[in-house]
């Protein structure tokens, strides 16, 4: 009776099964918010890549209410075509059934007992259950181990592959087998395959969900997912969804958040706890109970290579750069089916998924565990099998060879004992930084570590209580191989901690203040009535303190314990908690999204007010932030208030961006506290929905916020802009050059952007055209050489006429102001009319084309006239007959000609409209006004027309402003450069540029001195008392003379202080009157004169002249060669003309005195009279040097 009511019972799950047959239907190219519309309302998602489709699997039910919905579905796989891609006489054939496994598995470990071992890891839920329906599924789950010594447990790394979590992906199984037998039949050929079986233990788990395999293999339903767990607990394994827990979303790790279902009928149902299921106990138990270092997940489908996390979008793992670069490594070599290779991205990427393998794998022990999405079906044909486990072979191989490279490993021992201990592993820049995850450890058989790593230096910590942490800097990471670092722990020493707690304000001590030794076993203490404290055995080393007690603000400070440093007194600021009682915000709080918070009296948690989200629809976000500098490090607290859609809208509060806790659904007022360290933070809360569908109110609650103790909240940014304004004259093509100067007199950053502007006033312009044809009627051309557009009798299917202008002469990119139309109408009778800009060319146009277009109701109106009644609509205008009819038609222009049309909107046989053409003083014309600003360069800000940047408090930043007269013409030229910055006073700043472009000449010189010679055609700065004497580029200044050809002793122009760069490059402007020959000279105040070689010719506008290619380029080669450079000799401090005991004196003198700052006597220009000048003049004397002149 009993085998008859099974039959019975598996006919019946078959029938109806059969009666809901599902499919995978496919949404090409869905809407934004399509995914998260799907996920809330509980659809099975097969697939989803974002913009390109969602996969659902859905039942004929389902397609149509989504087809009545608008989607339009394109059904890509059905239970017949898998049936019909398997091969006949077998259950799914093509894929191993539970049985095939074990015997494998067996026959494995009887075949290579040497390298392998199967380990029993847990029972299934099926075997858990005793009731009759549950007989067929007494699974166990399985392990199996690879590696030399198999039997026992050494100190090498693990690695794990798994497969199937989910029942109706079976192609993950035979992935994982393909691996394990591809390593098995190639240790002791292979030399790679056999190094890793010796060197680390490799684990397989190959079937997770061996009940709801059965189910598919057995083609009850091929679309199971989850495990086989009684949800509804009728002792049967009821059809569709509505038993089972989602394997993938029952670990631990953020479990029951983003991503799942607490609805047990719902397909990521995520089970009544976590590891609720003996299935993911089971893989708990392995991560935990092994040293594994990487692993792989297996699933099914999608071509994607995903990494932790994939608990929240903005959850980014510690180590998040080095497991995407192993999973591009990864991807890189499977192939897609479309081409190209598999997809690598954070698990979240996709959609959030809380509970799975990955994450747990990753945050409990630092494992980079990854799940492959394999192909682009459930269920592959049988025939692609092969292809596709060859395909993912090379990744799964790329993963076990990870941790040979790029990675520090060791062992950590007690330097007395030499057993190994089980220490924290700190690499500083990793893991203080994202989302949480626990310290990697080494373990506790070996004091083994490994921690893998981007190529680098690092500094890292090693440390456990009870012993000296030790740091290592400069630690070097490469891809050659691991880098070694074994270290031995000294125990430290055991002291006594005292020390007091008072008040900060008065000094008084405090009682009852409670003070924790944080992540220690040591007990917290409680201070007395004198504020006094003892900790009676705490070990040496560095640990952080909590000081708290109620009314004042928590502080945490770290601090190092010492047999030298053992007391510690302690000051608490009372708590003054942010609680919105003033009814308004205080300045320091800023809002963004798509509303602010409020202020709001609904049922505050304390006193009359809270802060409440603001009123946002559907895939929007209210965020309510602050910044602040605590000068303690300890707990900020608030209470918060949620009344939203459970699972779907949420409260989420973030430090300095990196979540800390969500809220969602109903969630009455309760506080909660995150630790924060001292310096600058930014607190945020963030009130987000998604696509639809409003639960409760619809929004949060914040109150009494308490924070650590928070230092004055700085003053703004103050912008100083020096100079206020830039006046340049230069010459014909010639060049000048600024320094812009922005600095910041406030207490925070100030960041900046700036942009040239030109000034668009002087570009302002009008023109008066006469139109060069009309026509009226048939569009035929008047004789007359004057025009005249008469509209004639006629219905209006013919009553249109027009005027065609040339406007070729208003400049490309000019902007229109208005055109004015002006002309004397001639009429009779009073008809309707009026006037449109027409946008078909009236000469080729068909009258009809130019009937339409001109009946168009455009924004430029109809102008009317009713002498009957003197009444006009609203918003026309009136034109009296007979005179002058003005319109302003505000148009743009498009091309090079601008036509109008004309319309008779009377409609009867017998009114005409004329413009007189035929008077000279009446020709009708157009009016255009215009600004042409033409595309300007002359102005540049750090070599362009923009520059940013950031001016710390009290700083400020240096900005190159460049004056080009380039093709210009001479005039005077306007432009500014707008500087736009937070400072909330000042917001934008204009200084004003003028540019006057004159008929003079430019002289571009290059001069190298020898005194500041510094190199290759380069030159020191010259400094002066408190650093260079000069801003920017200019080494030194200079004066130029030009002298006459004719006779030298004449001077005809001279500039006493011409900027000269550190490139050797100097120009100025030569008046325009200066157009002979000359000589130029060059003087400087610790310099031999130095004269150009021949007369120059300043007939043109530009003159350039380099003195440091050779010797002849001076007068009588009178030049220094110094390496590849000539340059000019140096050490004529009394400017005689020669260099000799009268320049050595004051030299002497001011190096005897320690003499500094900008003098003559420094020839090196390093601001202090030395040995260093001395000998350049001492060297030149002893040569004869002096000036040569003509």
């Amino acid at each position: 009776m009993k085998k008859i009511l099974i039959v019975l019972f598996s006919i019946s799950w078959i029938i109806s099964v059969q009666a809901q047959e599902r499919f995978v239907a496919r949404i090409e190219s869905p809407g934004v918010h399509d995914l998260s519309e799907f996920l809330k309302t509980g659809y099975d998602i097969a697939s989803f890549a974002p913009g390109r489709y969602i996969d659902l699997v859905i039942n004929q039910q389902e397609l149509l209410n989504l087809q009545t919905r608008g989607y339009a579905l394109k059904i890509t796989q059905t239970e017949t075509q898998v049936r019909a891609n398997m091969i006949a006489g077998k259950a799914l054939a093509g894929y191993r059934t539970y049985s095939d496994l074990y015997a494998e598995l067996l026959n494995l470990q009887t075949a290579h007992p040497d390298i392998c071992k199967l380990y029993d890891i847990g029972e299934s839920r099926g075997k858990e259950y005793t009731g009759a329906a549950y007989n067929s599924y007494k699974h166990e789950v399985w392990a199996m181990k690879i590696s030399d010594n198999v039997a026992t447990e050494e100190d090498e790394p693990c690695i794990f592959y798994m497969g199937e979590h989910h029942a109706r992906e079976p192609i993950s199984l035979e992935v994982a087998m393909y691996i394990l037998n591809h390593i098995i039949s190639n240790y002791g050929t292979d030399p790679a395959i056999t190094s890793s079986v010796n060197n680390k233990q490799i684990w397989f788990m190959p079937l997770v969900n061996p009940n709801g395999h059965k189910i598919v293999t057995d083609e009850v339903d091929l679309w199971w997912r989850k495990n086989i767990r009684d949800n509804n607990g009728n002792s049967a394994i009821d059809g569709g969804t509505t038993d089972g827990v989602d394997l993938n979303r029952n670990y631990g790790w953020e479990w029951g958040g983003e991503g799942t279902s607490t609805n047990p009928a719902d397909i990521t149902y995520c089970g009544p706890s976590g590891f609720s299921e003996p299935e993911t106990m089971a893989m708990k138990n392995m991560i935990d109970q092994h040293h594994f270092v990487a692993g792989i997940t297996y699933h099914s489908y999608s071509e994607l290579v995903l990494f932790p996390y994939g608990y929240s979008t903005g959850a980014f793992a510690p180590d998040h750069n080095s497991l995407q670069a192993l999973a591009v490594s990864m991807a890189n070599t499977i192939p897609a089916e479309g081409g190209g290779y598999y997809t690598p991205d954070k698990s979240s990427g996709l959609y959030p998924a809380s509970g799975v393998t990955d994450d747990y794998a990753y945050g409990e022990h630092g494992i980079f565990s990854y799940t492959i999405e394999l192909g682009t079906e459930f269920i592959p044909p049988a025939a692609e099998i092969s292809s596709m486990c060859q395909n993912n072979l090379q990744a799964a191989l790329i993963l076990l060879n990870r941790i040979d490279k790029s990675t520090l490993t060791g062992i950590v021992k007690d330097a007395s004992t030499l057993l190994p201990l089980q220490a924290e592993v700190t690499v500083s820049g990793i893991d203080n930084t994202a989302a949480f995850r626990k310290p990697y450890t080494s373990d506790e058989a070996f004091g083994r570590y490994y921690r893998m790593l981007p190529d680098g230096n690092y500094t890292v910590t090693f440390s456990l209580y009870g012993y000296i942490p030790q740091t290592f800097t400069n630690v070097n990471i490469n891809n050659l191989a691991q880098t070694i670092l074994n270290v031995n722990l000294v125990q430290a020493q055991t002291v006594e901690v005292t020390g007091t707690v008072t008040d900060l304000a008065t000094g008084l001590p405090i009682a009852g203040a409670t003070i924790e030794i944080m992540d220690t076993p040591i007990a917290s203490v409680t201070t007395n009535a004198s504020g006094f404290y003892t900790i009676p055995s705490i070990m040496e080393g560095t640990f952080d303190f909590r000081i708290s007690k109620a009314g004042y603000a928590t502080i945490i400070q770290t601090l190092i314990v010492s047999t030298a440093s053992h007391t510690f007194n302690f000051q608490l600021e009372e708590s003054t908690a942010w609680s919105f009682e003033s009814g308004t915000f205080e300045s320091s709080w800023t809002f963004s999204g798509n509303a602010p918070w409020t202020i709001s009296t609904e049922s505050p948690y304390d006193g009359l007010y809270c802060s409440k989200s603001g009123a946002i629809g559907n895939s929007q976000n209210s965020d309510m932030s602050i910044e602040l500098f605590l000068t303690s490090g300890g707990n900020v607290s608030f209470f918060r208030k949620v009344s939203s859609e459970s699972g779907y809208d949420y409260l989420t509060f973030y430090i300095d961006g990196v979540q800390q806790g969500q809220w969602s659904g109903t969630v009455a007022w309760g506080e909660v506290s995150y630790t924060v360290t001292a310096g600058q933070h930014t607190f945020k809360w963030s009130y987000s929905k998604d696509v639809g569908v409003i639960g409760g109110s619809d929004c949060a609650w914040i109150d009494y916020i308490i924070f650590p103790p928070v230092a004055p909240i700085p003053d703004p940014a103050n912008i100083v802009v020096t100079p206020a304004q830039f006046t340049e004259t230069v010459g014909l093509n010639g060049t000048a050059s600024d320094i812009l100067t922005i600095g910041n007199t406030g207490e925070i950053n100030l960041d900046y952007s700036a942009v040239v502007e030109y000034n668009a006033s002087q570009g302002r312009a009008s023109a008066t055209i006469y139109p060069v044809n009309a026509s009226y009627n048939t569009g035929t051309t008047t004789a007359s050489a004057k025009t005249q557009t008469s509209l004639v009798k006629g219905y209006p299917t013919t009553e249109a006429g027009w005027m065609k202008f040339d406007v070729s002469s208003i400049p490309d990119g000019a902007t229109i102001n208005s055109v004015e139309f002006h002309g004397y109408v001639n009429a009779t009778n009073y008809p309707y009319w009026n006037i449109n800009p027409v946008t078909v060319d009236p000469v080729s146009a068909t009258p009809s084309a130019l009937y339409t277009d001109i009946m168009a109701e455009s924004a430029s109106g109809y102008y009317l006239y009713r002498s009957e009644s003197s009444t006009y609509s609203p918003g026309w205008k009136v034109h009296p007959l007979g005179g002058n009819a003005n319109a302003n038609l505000q148009s743009a222009l498009t091309q090079n000609w601008f036509a109008i049309g004309i319309m008779d909107r009377d409609a009867s046989t017998s009114y005409y409209i004329g413009f007189d053409g035929w008077n000279e003083a009446n020709k009708p014309y157009l009016v255009i006004d215009y600004t042409y600003v033409p595309p300007y360069n002359w102005l540049t800000i750090d070599g362009s027309g923009s520059s940013s940047g950031t001016v710390i408090p009290g700083g400020n930043n240096q900005i190159s402003v460049g004056f080009n007269a380039g093709s210009l013409t001479a005039g005077t030229y306007t432009a500014g450069i707008r500087i736009t910055s937070n400072d909330p006073d000042q917001p934008q700043v204009l200084v004003p540029c003028t540019l006057n472009i004159s008929n003079n000449k430019n002289l571009n010189l290059t001069v190298l001195l020898e005194g500041l010679h510094n190199g290759p055609g380069t030159m020191r700065k010259a400094q002066g008392t408190s650093g260079d004497q000069f801003p920017g580029t200019v080494a030194d200044q200079m004066t130029v003379e030009l002298r006459e050809a004719a006779d030298y002793n004449i001077v005809v122009y001279t500039d006493p202080n011409v900027n000269l760069n550190t490139n050797g490059s100097a120009s100025l402007v030569i008046p325009a009157e200066n157009s002979g020959s000359y000589y130029v000279t060059i003087r400087h105040r610790n310099s031999i004169e130095t004269t150009t070689a021949l007369p120059l010719s300043f007939s043109g506008s530009d003159i350039i002249y380099n003195f440091t290619t050779a010797a002849s380029q001076a007068y009588g080669s009178n030049l220094q060669q110094a390496g590849g450079d000539f340059v000019i000799f140096g050490g004529d401090v009394n400017q005689d003309g020669a260099i000799d005991t009268g320049d050595m004196t004051p030299t002497d003198n001011d190096a005897g005195s320690f003499a500094g700052g900008y003098l003559p006597t420094d020839i090196n220009g390093d601001g202090t009279v030395d040995t260093g000048d001395i000998t350049v003049i001492d060297n030149n004397a002893a040569g004869f040097t002096g000036k040569v002149t003509p």
